[in-house]
């Protein structure tokens, strides 16, 4: 298994298929956007739906690309992101 991130904010392309995102100290909300020319992340899981430990997630688009926000300001949110 390789590790695409640790570090929030920082984007990641992982490939087709399942990766895992864990998140400890609070929470995150995972932001995405595809291969076509999104000029801008959107919420894949977010606000209304935060991560908060284990969450495995499908990527259907190759060259998507994804970062992981807090969601908890003020806490000492750590992720880790691998496929």
């Amino acid at each position: 298994m390789a590790s695409l991130t640790t570090t929030l904010g920082v984007e990641f392309t992982p490939a087709v298929g399942y990766f895992i995102v864990r998140v400890s100290g609070g929470n995150a909300v995972l932001l995405g956007k595809n291969s076509s020319g999104d000029a801008r992340f959107e919420p894949v899981a977010g606000p209304g739906n935060p991560i908060t430990g284990r969450t495995d997630v499908y990527n259907a688009v190759d060259g998507a690309r994804y970062k992981l926000e807090s969601a908890s300001p003020g806490q000492n949110v750590t992720i880790a992101v691998d496929q």
